[in-house]
């Protein structure tokens, strides 16, 4: 999916706000270039992402794996074509060949790669979930399941309580942080949205634990008082 990535801050003159130089989280505040990054914020916010087709009725696409929030404009629609869009698994002949048959024609950036950034920053943080977020995931379920018209704890987009706690655990073990909470919040609680999660997190050397999981509808009024409150690390 080709999308505009439309919910930027924007200027006075309302062009796209962005920086040239900027600091992924992942990247542990070495500062590169925007245009070697995937970060949101460009000088022309288009988006990329690779989504799952789970089946076409009445002329509406059904798909999963969508990082976009609901409302984001799509500027088109493309086939994955693995010989063009994964070039790792195709052997000097041009035709696909078993992986362990493949020749590698194609190299990564070290920023990219994580050859230069530590171990916490690609994946190393242990997540653990308390007894109690454990039982406030068990009552989430998918939409399949859900016979009331508002129900604060239907998921809108995974399945259920289990896959769930997979996002989750794929999202907080990659150190989502920005270096500002890093350097000068890491005495408080972080917060973060999933679907229609709003969890409660705490971050320590080498691992997170996730304290809370309610429902995010319920947590309108703490999400007022939050933003009330004017504070930088909320």
């Amino acid at each position: 999916l080709l999308s505009v990535l439309d919910r930027n801050n924007r200027t006075e003159s309302g062009t796209f706000a962005y920086k040239s130089k900027v600091h992924p989280p992942r990247l542990d505040g070495r500062s590169v270039g925007v245009f070697g990054t995937r970060s949101p914020h460009r000088p022309c916010p288009i988006g990329l992402s690779l989504v799952q087709l789970d089946a076409v009725k009445d002329g509406t696409l059904h798909i999963s794996g969508v990082d976009l929030v609901d409302g984001t404009p799509i500027l088109d629609i493309k086939p994955y074509i693995p010989e063009y869009d994964a070039p790792n698994q195709m052997a000097r002949d041009g035709k696909t060949s078993p992986p362990d048959s493949v020749t590698t024609t194609t190299r990564c950036a070290s920023w990219v790669s994580g050859e230069s950034s530590s171990p916490s920053s690609f994946g190393g943080l242990r997540v653990d979930f308390t007894p109690s977020a454990l039982g406030d995931l068990a009552r989430f379920h998918g939409r399949d399941e859900c016979h009331e018209a508002e129900c604060p704890l239907c998921l809108h987009h995974l399945a259920d309580g289990a896959q769930a706690r997979q996002a989750l655990t794929a999202l907080l073990s990659a150190d989502p942080r920005s270096l500002h909470r890093k350097n000068n919040c890491s005495d408080r609680l972080y917060y973060c949205v999933v679907d229609v999660l709003h969890v409660t997190a705490w971050f320590d050397v080498g691992r997170v634990e996730v304290l809370k999981v309610a429902p995010l509808a319920l947590m309108d009024a703490v999400s007022n008082a939050a933003d009330a409150s004017g504070s930088s690390c909320s």
